[in-house]
C-alpha cells in the first residue's frame, strides 16, 4: 500500500475553460433523449403485468438510453422479442444491482436523473417473467410497445473532421493520440449547453477531449499538422499549443445531460476546434473511426447573457501503485482554494485498475461529500449534475480518495502486474475529479 508524501500531492489545474459536459455514449441518434423523470414515490405492483402495459415503459425509463441498435450496449432492448429473449439475463442484472448502471453510492450527492430501479419495479419484472412473459394488448406506439418520447432536435453545430481515420500506435504501444482540427465558422461567441458525442468505432475510442484554438495559435497548429503526412497531428497528453481551452469531452458510459437552462461553456467567435482522440487498438487493431460531436447552444434570444461555466480539475498526480498490490490507496488534499464556488456537477476518472473513488469538500465548519463511487467501472463513467448547485464557501479544500487493484487476477489477458504511475496510456492510471462550476468573478 503506497501513501504519497512528496510535496505537490494534488495538482490544482486552473479553470481553463472547460468542461466535459453532458456527453453521450449511449446511442448514435441525433434526437433529444427522453427526459428521465424520477420514479414515482410509490409503485403498485400489478397482479398480471404485460410487456406493452408495464415492461416496455420500464425499459424506456431505465434501459433504452443505451440498449438501442448500434449503440455502445452489446444488445438492444427495444422490442418484445429482444426483451423477452433476454429477460432472464436482465432480471439477474437487476437483482445484482449492476443494471441499470448507476455508479454513485447512496448518501453522497443528490444527483439529477438517477438510474435506479425501485424494488417494486424489479418485482414487477420478476412477476412478468414468472407468468410467462405475456406481450399484452397492442398500444398506439412507434416501436412494439415503446411509447414515442423523443423530440427531434437539430444540433446547432456538428464537429466532424470529415474522413475515416485508422489509428496507428507507435511500435510496442496500443495507444494513439491524434488531434484533428475543425473550423466551426462561428462569427459570434457560442455557449454550449449540451453535447452529444457519437463515437464512430466504440471498440477503438478510449476518450476524446475538444479544445478551442485561439487565432494566435493558428500558425502553431499549422506547423503541427505539417509534421507528418498523416491526417491530423500527434498530441499525446496535450494538444501541444498555447491557449488551449477544453470545452467538451467523452469517455465510455457517459449519458447526455443538458446544463441548467441559460448556462453554457463558451467557444469564442473565430476560434477553431482541436478534437483530441485517444484510440486504443486492443479490441480492434485494424479498424477505423470517424467520430462526430453534436453541439447544442444556449439560445441567445432567450438568454442574451448566458452564465458561463468552467471546469476545475483536481488530480492526484503523485500516485504509485505497487505491482501485485490488491488494495492500493491514495488519499490527498488539494491546496486551500481561496474563492467560493457554485458547483453544478462533478465527474470522476480512473483507468482499468481502479476500484473506488470518493471526493469531499472540506469547509471551515463542515464536510460535504461530493461524490462516492464505491465500485468503479471504467465502462460506466459519467457527468453527474446536482439537483441543486452546491455553494462551497471560501476557503475550502477538496479531499480525493482512490483505490486500485493491481493483483495478478485483475490484469489484461497475458499480462502480469507492473508498478503503475500517473499517465495517459490505458496501462497507466489516473485519479481525478472535475468540478463543473459557474465562472468565479475575476477568473
Amino acid at each position: 500500500m503506497h501513501y504519497p508524501t512528496s510535496a505537490p500531492l494534488m495538482a490544482l489545474m486552473a479553470p481553463t475553460a472547460l468542461i466535459a459536459l453532458s456527453l453521450t455514449a449511449c446511442g448514435p441518434s441525433t434526437s433529444e433523449p427522453p427526459s428521465q423523470p424520477e420514479p414515482p414515490p410509490t409503485y403498485e405492483v400489478p397482479a398480471h403485468p404485460t410487456y406493452t402495459e408495464h415492461i416496455a415503459p420500464m425499459m424506456d425509463l431505465h434501459c433504452t438510453t443505451c440498449h438501442v441498435q448500434g449503440s455502445i450496449a452489446p444488445f438492444p432492448l427495444e422490442t418484445y422479442d429482444e426483451v423477452s429473449t433476454l429477460a432472464g439475463f436482465s432480471l439477474a442484472s437487476m437483482h445484482a444491482g449492476t443494471m441499470p448502471p448507476w455508479p454513485p453510492g447512496p448518501g453522497c450527492g443528490d444527483f439529477q436523473q438517477p438510474r435506479v430501479m425501485l424494488p417494486e419495479e424489479i418485482e414487477t419484472f420478476q412477476l412478468w417473467f414468472d407468468q410467462g412473459r405475456p406481450q399484452g394488448p397492442p398500444v398506439d406506439s412507434t416501436d412494439d410497445g415503446h411509447q414515442e418520447t423523443h423530440d427531434e432536435l437539430t444540433p446547432d453545430l456538428t464537429l466532424d473532421w470529415g474522413f475515416e481515420y485508422q489509428p496507428r500506435p507507435a511500435p510496442g504501444s496500443l495507444d494513439d493520440y491524434r488531434c484533428f482540427i475543425v473550423d466551426p465558422g462561428l462569427t459570434e461567441d457560442a455557449f454550449v449547453n449540451s453535447i452529444e458525442t457519437r463515437p464512430g468505432n466504440p471498440l477503438q475510442v478510449h476518450h476524446l477531449i475538444a479544445y478551442t484554438v485561439p487565432d494566435e495559435a493558428f500558425d502553431d497548429v499549422d506547423a503541427l499538422l505539417a509534421e507528418d503526412d498523416r491526417p491530423g497531428y500527434e498530441c499525446f497528453g496535450s494538444p501541444r499549443y498555447d491557449g488551449a481551452q477544453m470545452f467538451a469531452g467523452w469517455v465510455p458510459g457517459q449519458v447526455r445531460q443538458p446544463l441548467q437552462e441559460g448556462h453554457g461553456v463558451k467557444i469564442p467567435a473565430g476560434a477553431k476546434v482541436a478534437i483530441q482522440m485517444h484510440y486504443t487498438t486492443l479490441n480492434d487493431p485494424d479498424g477505423s473511426d470517424r467520430t462526430e460531436v453534436d453541439l447544442f447552444f444556449v439560445d441567445r434570444d432567450e438568454h442574451p447573457d448566458p452564465v458561463e461555466m468552467v471546469l476545475l480539475q483536481l488530480a492526484a498526480l503523485d500516485l504509485f501503485i505497487d505491482a501485485g498490490d490488491p488494495d492500493s490507496l491514495t488519499t490527498i488534499d488539494s491546496p486551500l482554494i481561496p474563492i467560493s464556488m457554485r458547483v453544478h456537477g462533478i465527474a470522476a476518472h480512473m483507468h482499468m485498475l481502479g476500484t473506488s473513488i470518493r471526493a469531499d469538500a472540506l469547509l471551515p465548519d463542515e464536510e460535504i461529500c461530493l461524490i462516492d463511487i464505491p465500485r468503479w467501472d471504467f465502462g460506466w463513467q459519467g457527468i453527474y449534475l446536482y439537483e441543486e448547485p452546491i455553494l462551497l464557501q471560501r476557503p475550502f479544500r477538496t479531499r480525493l480518495t482512490c483505490r486500485w487493484d493491481n493483483s495478478p487476477s485483475n490484469q489484461p489477458p497475458g499480462q502480469t502486474p507492473q508498478d503503475v504511475t500517473w499517465g495517459d496510456e490505458s496501462s497507466d492510471e489516473m485519479c481525478l475529479i472535475m468540478l463543473i462550476v459557474e465562472r468565479p468573478e475575476g477568473l
